[in-house]
């Protein structure tokens, strides 16, 4: 009992240094970053701070983001501007602030729309399809998520065109197992298809997985066990 008590210990004490050595590094890198002149490229390195640092650091993420939102305004740096807001309204998403996220998409969208920068608006129209969609269950508007996919197909953006059919695979999935209509179905499998193939040619086999147990869970509802198993094993 001795011998493992020690053990343990030592593995608190070896984690906690990990830790604070961690948490040093992050508060530097933070420091430095703040304390870089208020220009264009403070600007582009606060946005790769925030997608480097969000998971693991989220208060002081937000807190780079309102202050980049500020900064990239302030510059008229408008598309890094677009950026900043959806991010925020990310943070505010994953929090359930609903109202709030809501309020940072939709002033993406609006900004995006004004600079006419089709990507941009294409995932704030995502991020708004999304939340109104498929979080909040809105089944009469799905618009916003089109409206992503007709952007990413205009621009040939793999990225928008798989986030958008994926997101509309899964709305016409939610609608499918409420209101049993099998136009519904149908509309899922297409979507679910769609990204599935193009993730394949992309060679993101990851992604396909998980599209394949989205399909799994479409045949669940329709309690087409058989299919719905051949899905989960692939």
């Amino acid at each position: 009992m001795k011998l493992k008590y020690i053990i343990v210990v030592a593995f608190c004490f070896v984690s906690y240094l990990c830790s604070s050595q961690t948490d040093h590094a992050f508060k530097k890198t933070r420091d430095s970053l703040m304390a870089l002149p208020d220009d264009s490229a403070k600007v582009l390195q606060m946005i790769e701070f925030f997608q480097t640092y969000r998971e693991s650091e989220f208060i002081e993420c937000m807190k780079v983001a309102q202050k980049g939102l500020e900064l990239s305004s302030k510059l008229k740096k408008f598309k890094s501007k677009a950026r900043f807001l959806n991010h925020i309204g990310d943070g505010y998403f994953n929090m359930a602030n609903y109202e709030e996220s809501f309020k940072y998409y939709y002033e993406a969208y609006k900004l995006s729309d004004s600079i006419k920068s089709p990507f941009h608006l294409g995932l704030s129209a995502y991020n708004l399809g999304w939340q109104t969609a498929i979080q909040q269950k809105s089944y009469k508007d799905v618009s916003y998520l089109y409206q992503a996919l007709h952007m990413g197909r205009q621009l040939s953006s793999d990225k928008l065109i798989l986030m958008a059919s994926n997101a509309l695979g899964s709305f016409y999935t939610d609608k499918y197992e409420r209101e049993k209509k099998r136009s519904d179905f149908d509309s899922a499998v297409i979507y679910f298809t769609q990204t599935i193939e193009r993730n394949k040619t992309l060679r993101r086999f990851t992604q396909a997985g998980a599209l394949y147990s989205n399909m799994g869970q479409l045949f669940f509802f329709d309690k087409d066990y058989t299919t719905a198993t051949f899905y989960f094993n692939k």
